[in-house]
């Protein structure tokens, strides 16, 4: 899925060691300018903020600020873990506007 949108806030980079590997990610807020229709096609939200995990190589050299507008591809993915199921929105590449 591709959105526009301009980023609100970059939060701490994280980073750690799983049983999978190394990993690091750098989150940043992201407010869409789009409006999403409900299932019924009646108005739906309009400035939608999505939490993005932004990865790979670009996550280590992000430099953008707040206010940025931004067009990004988001991929979304599901996990269980432990019985609960988790969801996690990442992106690996991401063009200013």
């Amino acid at each position: 899925m591709e959105i526009v949108g301009i980023i609100k806030e970059v939060l701490p980079a994280r980073s750690g060691s799983t049983g999978n590997g190394d990993f690091y990610y750098q989150p940043v807020v992201v407010e869409s300018a789009e409006t999403y229709l409900r299932m019924d096609g009646s108005q739906g939200v309009k400035n939608h903020s999505f939490m993005v995990d932004i990865t790979g190589r670009l996550a280590r050299e992000f430099s953008l600020q707040a206010g940025t507008k931004v067009r990004m591809n988001l991929y979304f993915h599901t996990t269980q873990w432990q019985g609960k199921w988790f969801q996690r929105v990442t992106s690996s590449v991401v063009y200013v506007v």
